[in-house]
């Protein structure tokens, strides 16, 4: 073997195995059967990344397949969004015509045999309160004036009435009640909630205004109330309810969606802009911001 030749192999040979020994060719022999190995290593390495990537593009798809058809499957859902409303109030007028029962809306009337012998007409009555913990009143002053005696109440009469349900929206004045009440009556308010005659609605803190508030207080007073319903009650609100802010603003449509709520219902809208949309049969409506690219909508329902 020339002197080129083994100072060869005596290389291979130490780089290999850490200092020599073995025979000359023991290393490229290794060499040939571990480096597919590491190089099939890798490529498994690669496999997995990519076989995870493409699992979350197909998961992400599915779902924003399932929200289509979700919403497509709502047929008699207007889908109003912001150029909708724009292009609304350039056409109302804004006017102030008496509506006879309904002051600003219009004269609603039936002909005398329009039921006759077709099913009854059903209407849905849906007793609900709303408490300001604050307006005319200290906080304290309407609790013990007012709102304690509608919970009181409204304890006996659902248990008294099979098809009464209540619904009830702010828990600052709830969690209140609850720890004044005795554990026999949590118990039974307990029973109502999980039988579904009581349904909590919202559930922050108070109903809170949106035309001035900053996102950040109508965040954080959701929050203290969710905490509480979540760690006293384990309740999760599947609806908003809006009913009595002066002004409805977007962004309380969003941040709901974003909480996990299904729906909502509004109440103080313009009578002119009821009155529109009362007449085209779309009060019920999905609400798309204009500054949400990801189009996150939500289910809304405006009381007359």
């Amino acid at each position: 073997m020339s002197a080129q030749s083994s100072r060869f192999h005596t290389a291979r040979s130490t780089s290999w195995l850490g200092g020599g020994g073995g025979p000359p060719g023991s290393a490229d022999l290794l060499d040939c059967v571990f480096r597919p190995l590491l190089a099939c290593s890798k490529m498994k390495k690669y496999m997995a990344l990519w076989g995870s990537l493409f699992f979350f593009v197909i998961c992400v798809s599915l779902y924003l397949m399932m929200e289509t058809v979700n919403m497509n499957s709502r047929a008699n859902v207007r889908l109003a969004d912001f150029d909708e409303i724009r292009n609304a109030y350039d056409v109302i007028p804004f006017d102030n015509i008496d509506g006879g029962v309904w002051k600003q809306g219009w004269n609603i009337t039936y002909p005398t045999n329009h039921w006759e012998n077709r099913d009854n007409l059903q209407v849905f009555v849906v007793p609900h309160t709303h408490c300001d913990p604050g307006w005319l009143k200290t906080f304290v002053g309407y609790y013990q004036q007012q709102t304690k005696g509608i919970f009181e109440n409204m304890l006996v009469k659902l248990e008294e009435m099979p098809d009464m349900r209540l619904i009830y929206a702010e828990m600052s004045f709830f969690s209140m009640w609850w720890d004044e009440i005795s554990p026999e009556k949590r118990a039974r308010v307990k029973k109502l909630i999980n039988n579904g005659k009581l349904e909590i609605v919202a559930g922050g803190w108070v109903m809170t205004d949106e035309a001035n508030a900053h996102y950040y207080a109508m965040i954080d007073q959701m929050i203290e109330g969710h905490t509480w319903l979540n760690g006293t009650l384990g309740v999760k609100p599947q609806a908003g309810w809006s009913i009595d802010p002066f002004g409805l603003s977007p962004t309380m449509a969003y941040l709901l969606k974003q909480m996990g709520l299904k729906n909502m219902l509004i109440q103080r809208v313009h009578y002119s802009v009821k009155k529109y949309l009362a007449k085209k049969k779309e009060l019920e409506f999905l609400w798309r911001q204009e500054w949400d690219f990801l189009s996150v909508w939500l289910f809304f329902s405006l009381k007359n």
